[in-house]
């Protein structure tokens, strides 16, 4: 499943997403992200994996993933891995980015890094 909820406000689109990260499901986040930047333009954002299989990427995807282009360039980006498998891969994929997202364990620490005290989210379709 892929939520999304969005913050006007602040600009911060929350995506949670609780599927395994294959190439076929990652191919339907970038086109429920298209489709929001289409209608709001770019933000901010906090990919939370917390729902997401244990052990569901693969090393070779997160190399694939590496060389596409991002869908909101210079705007900042947070991963949330509470789980240690999960954790490892984004960062490193966050190691080989120019402009690496932050990877964190929890979503409290994804506004931490935001400089989020009270976000008001609200849903979006996908």
């Amino acid at each position: 499943m892929l939520d999304m909820a969005f913050d006007r406000d602040n600009r911060i689109l929350w995506i949670r997403f609780s599927m395994a990260l294959t190439g076929e499901t990652l191919k339907r986040l970038d086109g429920a992200v298209k489709k929001f930047v289409a209608r709001e333009g770019a933000a901010d954002s906090i990919l939370d994996f917390s729902s997401a299989p244990q052990d569901s990427i693969e090393t070779a995807l997160v190399h694939q993933r590496n060389s596409s282009p991002l869908i909101m360039p210079g705007r900042r980006r947070v991963f949330v891995a509470p789980r240690d498998q999960l954790f490892g891969m984004l960062r490193m994929y966050a190691a080989y980015q120019d402009d690496p997202p932050a990877v964190v364990r929890t979503f409290d620490e994804a506004l931490k890094v935001l400089q989020l005290t009270e976000p008001t989210f609200e849903p979006v379709e996908v």
